[in-house]
Parts: structure tokens; sequence; C-alpha cells
């Protein structure tokens, strides 16, 4: 007899464990004795927990290792339930009508959770959107969170699958209402009675202490992993379930940088979806942030990850360029993939696409009375419409006075001007992690030249072509109009320069160099 059996039954009809008089070995079933957990199961219109709602929940209350309170409710979310929600679940929006909103029951739900320890297969789904319901509401809730996933993950790692399903085939659990929220909940429990049952409730006393003393992190990722993350600055992946790159992100340091990732997926929309795809996670160690940000932008541009839409960036940019003329001086949007050094002066903004361009020169015209017409933005015979409602003082007609009409162009512009090069020439900066390692950018005109990385097993040297990159270049004014950073900035001469450049020859140098200076 197994020494479990030993110690308890488990009695299907009052669905608890009932424990033997005589003591149990130290620490055994701990957890189930005298620990209160809250098993919980939610069904929602979506995927985000700030964007999306709850439709139902069920929950189980256990205490001493028995249910003591049960909890099922269909809730009207007040929103559009998608038909793919509708096929899972089988909930229909006539089931909903009538139903209480979350807030009519907020107070029943938190008081069912409190001081419980949170219970869910894949955890931070669950406890993401009840702790946001429980917000709205004006409750401010916090729990331990104990994910099944990774219980099981951590008990049977001989299975390869530890979806609710997986479990509920393998072990032949009785699920009447498979995806309605008390049906799935009553599963879990189950589950761990089983686990004690067949023997196992050691070991999952030991998985559980584990799991509570650490973060709960996404269901794919193994533990291990995280944990020997460096603690430096670089640039990390996140991979999902078929190795496609979902988020590129840098950091100073890296370990704590991803695992906050872990711990903020309940109040951003876009964090939980991170953390529900996320299988494994790449990290690229860098000298400094200047180098993070540099790797951070080129695999951005590498791989367009699925959520890194501010970073991402066509190839193709517009450019608002100035025309000059004897006397109103005119704009033209033109449509580049790089932009040469010899046309900065007349280039006067860039823009991610077209619509953002002409957004800006219509606001540029209707805050500083600047012609459509010669803004580019209007084609018409004649004087503009502009003109007509006085808010253009007449350059298509010649009535305005060219010099001032070019200097307000000028200052509509000035935020959106690339900077001059604050240079005579070429310039090196220098990021050390410590004296046995240090990471070098050349750069002149904005365009990086080369970089050069010093380690203790030798020194790895990348020349670039002279080509300007938008989104370096943005870095590259932040970084130099730190004055935190004078001290790692050094001018540099054209000798120099060819010098650095050893992989080409001196003439090759110099002839670059009068291309870009």
């Amino acid at each position: 007899m197994l020494a479990s059996e030993q110690l308890f039954t488990y009695n299907i009809e009052t669905n608890s464990l009932l424990f033997a008089s005589f003591s149990a070995p130290p620490n055994f079933m701990n957890h189930l004795k005298e620990s209160i957990f809250a098993i919980v199961d939610i069904e929602t219109t979506g995927s985000s927990p700030i964007r999306e709602r709850v439709i139902e929940i069920g929950i189980l209350r256990v205490e001493n290792g028995k249910v003591t309170k049960k909890y099922q409710k269909l809730i009207d979310p007040q929103k559009y339930l998608p038909p793919s929600i509708q096929d899972i679940t089988g909930i229909r929006p006539n089931d909903l009508v009538g139903a209480p909103l979350f807030e009519d029951i907020a107070q029943e739900v938190h008081e069912l959770l409190n001081g419980a320890i949170f219970v869910a297969h894949n955890v931070r789904f669950d406890y993401g959107f009840i702790k946001n319901e429980l917000k709205r509401s004006g409750i401010i809730w916090n729990a331990k969170c104990l994910c099944t996933v990774r219980l099981s993950r951590k008990l049977f790692k001989k299975y390869k699958h530890h979806d609710l399903s997986s479990i509920i085939d393998r072990y032949g659990f009785t699920c009447e209402n498979r995806h309605r929220a008390y049906d799935d909940a009553a599963v879990l429990w189950d589950f761990m009675n089983m686990i004690v049952a067949e023997g196992h409730g050691e070991k999952m006393n030991k998985a559980i202490d584990e799991l509570l003393q650490t973060r709960t992190l996404p269901q794919f990722l193994d533990e291990k992993s995280v944990s020997n993350l460096p603690s430096e600055p670089g640039v990390y992946i996140f991979y999902g379930p078929d190795d496609e790159v979902l988020y590129v992100g840098k950091s100073r340091n890296l370990k704590y940088r991803v695992m906050s990732h872990f711990a903020n997926d309940h109040r951003e929309g876009k964090e939980m979806n991170i953390c529900q795809q996320t299988k494994r996670v790449e990290v690229r160690e860098t000298s400094g942030e200047l180098g993070a940000l540099l790797l951070e932008s080129e695999l951005v541009k590498k791989y367009s990850p699925l959520y890194n839409r501010m970073l991402r960036r066509s190839s193709e940019l517009v450019l608002a360029k100035r025309r000059r003329t004897d006397s109103y001086h005119e704009i033209f949007l033109e449509r580049s993939s790089e932009i040469v050094p010899q046309e900065y002066k007349d280039t006067l903004g860039v823009f991610k696409n077209m619509i953002q361009a002409k957004e800006f020169l219509k606001g540029s015209c209707d805050e500083w009375q600047l012609c459509p017409k010669l803004m580019g933005i209007e084609k018409s015979k004649g004087a503009c419409f502009y003109s007509q409602l006085g808010k253009c003082k007449g350059a298509c007609k010649n009535k305005d006075n060219a010099d001032e009409y070019n200097l307000r162009l000028a200052e509509a512009f000035a935020s959106r001007r690339l900077k001059a090069w604050p240079f005579d020439g070429a310039i090196i900066i220098d990021e050390k992690r410590d004296d046995m390692e240090k990471h070098s950018f050349v750069l002149d005109n904005w365009c990086l030249i080369a970089n050069i990385k010093t380690e203790e097993d030798g020194v790895e040297f990348v020349s670039h072509s002279p080509k300007f990159d938008y989104d370096s270049y943005k870095i590259f004014a932040r970084y130099l109009s730190d004055p935190a950073h004078k001290r790692n900035i050094k001018p540099i001469t054209k000798r120099e320069l060819a010098s650095i450049l050893h992989n080409e020859s001196v003439a090759e140098s110099e002839e670059y160099l009068t291309t870009i200076i």
C-alpha cells in the first residue's frame, strides 16, 4: 500500500480529501492541508485583459483539503461576443441577457479569492483578467499564483502535452461541459487530487513550494533558461511556438527586463499576448546601452517582429524636400530608401509614410499661414483655396513677402529637420563594460562607418557602407546630445580614420572621405 493511501481517502461524493487522524510525515501534504486555494477558470470575449471582458467565471475555494465553496456565474461583458468564442464555449449572446455585470459580483468574487493561492491552468491569463476586472470595480487585489500547466510539466516530464484537454484524456477525467468555467476549474481540482492519490503528494508539495517562490513564467518557457540569463546590457529576442520572432527588446540588465515582461502581463494586452506565445528567449550581450539600441534597431528591421509595431519601419521613407527658387521655396514629397548626406540641407522632414507627411504639411499650412500649393498638397490654377479663406497670406499670388514666407517655412520644419552634424569630421564612440571589453563605433555625418569589438580573446572589425539610416540617426542624435556621454566621444582626423579602416587602402579611404565630408 502506498504511503499516500495510508494518509487519506478521496471522497467523490463530497469532493474532498479525508485525512487520517494519525500524524503525517513532516511537510507532507502541507499545502493541501494548511493552504487555502482558489481554483479558477474563466471564459472571455478575447485574449487581452485590457480590451476584453470576462463572460463566465467558475471558482472552487479549497480549505484544509476540501472544497468549502463553489461558484459559477455568467457575466454580461457589455460588448460584442465574437462567433469564435461562441463556437468554443457554446455561450450565446442571449445567454448573457439579464446576467450581472462583473461590478455587480466583484465583491463576492473578491471574498472567494481573498487570502487564497490563485490556481489556474496557464494562470497568467486568468489572473490578468480577474485582476483587471476587480480593478475596474475599485478593488485592488494581489495573490500568489500557482499554474497547473507548470505543475504538470514539473511532475510529469515524460509527457509532451500539458494542456487541459490532454490532461483530461490522459487521466480519464469527466468534464461534461468542456470550455465552461466551472467544469474546467473542477478538472483542476480532480488533477490535484489524482497527483496525491497516485503517491506524488510529496513531490507536488515540493513543486508547489518552488513554483510559489518564483515568478510565473509563460507556460512554454523552461525555468532554468530564464534563471541563467545574464544581468548585462544587450538585446533579447522572444520566439514563438514555430520559432518565429515575436518581440525584440533591449535593456541595461537583460535578466531583470525579461522577467519584468512576465510580471506585468496582467496590465498590458501586448505583454499578455507575448507571454502566451513565448517558447524560448535568446539574448545577445553588448558593452553598453548604445550598442543595445543599435542592435535592437537592426534586428527589428531584419525580423519585423509581430509585437514591435512602434519600431518596425518600412525600408522606404517619405522625405519632404525643399526646392529653392528666386522667391518662394517649394516643398515636394519623395519616397526614398536612403538619405544622401549631400542632400541634408534641403531635406526638411523625414516621415514614416505618405499619410503622416501630408498631415504634417496640412497642419503647417494652418499654423504658419503657408500656401498649400507651394507645399505640394493642392493642385489648382490661380490662387489656392486657403487664400480665399484668409488662411494663406497670398504667396500663390505673389502678395506675401518671400523672405518672410521662407522664414516661416523654415520655422514650421524646425522640429522635423535632420540636425547638422556637430563635428568637423569623423568621431569614435567608446563603450566599455570593463577593462577587458570595449565596443567602438566610428561614424561621420550620422553614418555608421565601422564597429570595433575589443575583447580578451581579440578584436573584431566590421566595416559598413556609408549609408544614412534614420533610426540610427535618432539613436546617435540622442546619445550625442547627452552631456554625460561627452567623455566617450573622440573626434578623429582623416588619417586616423584611414588607419582605422585598415581593411581598405588609404587611397580608398581618402576617396570615401571626400564624398561624405
